[in-house]
């Protein structure tokens, strides 16, 4: 059903372009070569899986063996088959990893995560889109002398599929790509309209939550940039700041407009993890608006929602903390969809 959404998507953002699906156009099984034969690029959807069909399999090895361009699309969602790029290659037969992996250049080819969520598919799609113009002949002329007048490095001439002063197609899929974009994409909604720039509270208790919050902020227009408030959010009954999350703060001194709960994999652990909870728990009982961003990329301590369950404090969830979607903070070249 993606492979389709992506084909009918493709369809309706670049108007004339011919998509064949083998589940919607595919009449004789025994074609499905030449059909791959006829195509300028293949879009190659992986989930789990994908390796252990013989049809699938067929698929690949036509690819390989016609060199054709490769575009790699990847599952986002672990619960509808989705896999890391790691898992990806490991399932996949090694005499095609080094084709379906790597582009001419050697250098690793990214695949495209599909995630489930509308906003995100518009960025995939305008990614697989420009990967596909990028092998069409008119592209493969402005490779070859751009409008800024430098010229391109193109291949040579005996690279599969390449012709006199033009580079082969797989060639070009190693290149930079046309910077597409969609009417429609909220990347480039401007972000504001608070009528003045809120103050925006990060915990000190919350790792990470001070760097989310400035990457935050730097999304806005400068006029329109809320103010980044790290005092703590507690203090005694006595007055005293309460630097230490201790069981004595009960009163929230001058309520922010807004509480940034940054949700990655060290968040509710330790005494931080206490302290924070005192603060969230003192957030919901004054009202204080809380913005829930989940944290998806690993190499910034991402981990799965369903690890919250486990780790955040009873009396919260009971209360309804995480009633409110939280945001999913994606790695590039979604963060800024995110954002």
């Amino acid at each position: 059903d993606q492979c389709a959404a992506i084909k009918r998507q493709l369809q309706l953002h670049l108007p004339g372009i011919k998509v064949f699906l083998d589940v919607d156009d595919l009449r004789d099984i025994g074609a499905l070569e030449e059909h791959v034969e006829e195509s300028m690029a293949v879009v190659v959807f992986l989930s789990r899986g994908y390796f252990a069909s013989r049809n699938c399999l067929r698929e690949v090895e036509a690819i390989t063996s016609q060199r054709k361009p490769v575009i790699l699309v990847l599952e986002a969602d672990e619960a509808k088959g989705g896999l890391t790029i790691e898992q990806a290659m490991l399932e996949c037969p090694e005499k095609y990893r080094d084709y379906l992996f790597k582009h001419s250049d050697g250098q690793p080819r990214l695949p495209y995560r599909w995630h489930r969520v509308r906003e995100f598919q518009m960025r995939s799609l305008c990614l697989i889109a420009s990967e596909m113009l990028g092998v069409s002949p008119s592209y493969a002329r402005y490779c070859k002398r751009r409008p800024d007048g430098r010229t391109a490095a193109v291949e040579e001439a005996a690279a599969p599929g390449a012709s006199e002063g033009q580079p082969s197609p797989r060639a070009l899929l190693s290149k930079p790509r046309l910077e597409l974009c969609l009417a429609s994409d909220v990347a480039f909604e401007e972000i504001g309209y608070f009528g003045r720039p809120p103050e925006l509270y990060a915990s000190p208790h919350n790792p990470g939550a001070e760097r989310m919050a400035k990457e935050l902020i730097a999304a806005f227009e400068a006029s329109e940039r809320p103010r980044l408030r790290m005092a703590p959010l507690l203090v005694r009954d006595g007055g005293d700041d309460d630097d230490d999350g201790s069981a004595d703060a009960q009163r929230i001194v001058r309520p922010p407009d807004f509480m940034v709960l940054y949700l990655n994999g060290e968040t509710w652990l330790g005494e931080s993890g206490a302290s924070l909870a005192r603060e969230v728990a003192a957030a919901n009982k004054a009202g204080l608006r809380i913005v829930l961003l989940h944290e998806n990329d690993e190499l910034r301590g991402g981990c799965p929602f369903a690890r919250f369950f486990q780790t955040t404090p009873g009396a919260l969830i009971d209360g309804g903390l995480y009633s409110d979607i939280a945001v999913a903070m994606h790695a590039v070249p979604f963060r800024e969809v995110s954002l």
